[in-house]
């Protein structure tokens, strides 16, 4: 396209790999806050009467129809899908070390040794993305820097259409991805293939003003910032008083959701019952936290996307150990505000729990985060969730995020290249 041509933008595609889960629940586990982030997009955009659609993976082309106003398009890969699933039973690195058995699993393995000549593969680093190139959009839509998005990037590069990445964690925006472009961050992604997202990409939408200032300081990238959002009604549906649980949700790691803070924390309140909902990721710290697991707390290894608003509504209040070195903006601590349960948290995120008035911020200090988290359980008549309901509404709610979204992007607009 020319310089200054205009093109009217009336079709968006967002590119999610692994949403699938998001969006029907029962095809899969393999799915975290960018594959929730990715639908939710979706639908605030359908709702603002943009043509929305979304391209996932599946196992095979029956699930590519239309749901709450978004078309779905489902890229068949049936092989990749049953690696995953093999994945998520069985550990392959120094040894095989199985995580849970599935009966699956008898034909699931042989299948894969049998057609392994035969797989796909994944198309190169950083060049148009064949499985993308046949698609009818007028701007593209990926989520976090990854080598994924750089694809994506890449394909609406060739097509010379639009292209909005859309950051998902300050990791995102990790100076480091300049001086060393073969290193690897800690989710496994490679630095060039991020840093070819962050670069070539048209559009940048920032989460918060902190990654922003990243951005523009280690990348020389301006970025819109705009917040994260939810859709308050079906928290608040499901939300019981006073709840019998402290809740966290999160993964096996050591570095950004730090599930162990939150075991050091239930051990100080052994009266008080918690409920961690812990996804998969370093095997290692699971085994250290089963193996040493306080009997007040339960632990959850997977829930449903469209189970969680009743795993908060049950709850009295959610504990964050989210790292603010990693995290960009919890999508957790909106769905906690939208139940009407306070939050106790290590840090802050650009502000929220201090400006809504939704909990209480510790610091690193987990003496006080015990305190507060008994606080909130003893006394949760104290917590003024009428004052959070408000700044989540005028903040951080679909209809305005959404709103907001479509006229920062010129959508339905002449969008000038």
């Amino acid at each position: 396209m020319a310089p200054h041509e205009s093109r009217k933008i009336s079709k968006v595609t967002i590119v999610a790999w692994q949403a699938l889960p998001a969006i029907f629940p029962d095809e899969g586990r393999n799915m975290g806050g960018l594959e929730l982030g990715a639908w939710n997009t979706a639908k605030m955009l359908a709702e603002h009467s943009i043509c929305s659609q979304i391209v996932v993976r599946a196992p095979n082309s029956g699930h590519s129809m239309e749901k709450d106003g978004v078309t779905i398009t489902a890229i068949a890969d049936s092989r990749e899908y049953i690696r995953r699933s093999v994945s998520s039973c069985i550990e392959f690195g120094n040894g095989i070390r199985c995580k849970r058995l599935s009966p699956h699993l008898l034909w699931q393995i042989p299948y894969l040794a049998i057609t392994w000549p035969w797989r796909n593969r994944d198309p190169a680093p950083m060049t148009s993305d064949p499985r993308l190139q046949s698609i009818a959009t007028d701007a593209w839509i990926t989520l976090g820097a990854s080598r994924e998005s750089a694809g994506v990037v890449a394909t609406a590069r060739e097509q010379n259409k639009p292209s909005l990445l859309m950051l998902m964690s300050n990791a995102d925006v990790d100076p480091s991805y300049a001086r060393d472009p073969k290193a690897r961050n800690a989710y496994g992604e490679v630095a060039e293939h991020c840093l070819f997202a962050l670069k070539t990409a048209t559009s940048i939408i920032c989460q918060t003003n902190h990654q922003r200032k990243l951005l523009q300081q280690h990348f020389q990238r301006d970025g819109i910032v705009i917040a994260t959002s939810v859709d308050p009604a079906i928290w608040q549906s499901k939300s019981t008083n006073p709840g019998d649980y402290v809740l966290w949700v999160g993964r096996y790691d050591s570095f950004h959701k730090r599930p162990k803070l939150a075991i050091q924390i239930a051990r100080r309140l052994p009266e008080i019952r918690f409920v961690m909902v812990i996804n998969e990721s370093d095997p290692h710290v699971r085994d250290e936290i089963i193996a040493d697991l306080p009997a007040n707390v339960d632990i959850v290894d997977y829930v449903a996307a469209n189970e969680m608003p009743s795993m908060f509504g049950k709850s009295r209040l959610f504990l964050s150990t989210g790292s603010a070195d990693y995290e960009g903006f919890p999508r957790v601590l909106l769905q906690a505000t939208a139940a009407g349960k306070p939050i106790v948290s290590i840090d802050d995120f650009d502000g929220f729990i201090q400006a809504s008035g939704a909990g209480t911020v510790t610091g690193n200090c987990i003496d006080d985060a015990a305190d507060a988290v008994a606080s909130y359980w003893n006394q949760p008549e104290n917590y003024d969730s009428p004052f959070a309901a408000q700044y989540l509404r005028e903040n951080h709610t679909n209809e305005s995020i959404g709103a907001r979204l479509v006229n920062e992007l010129g959508l339905n607009q002449a969008y000038a290249r």
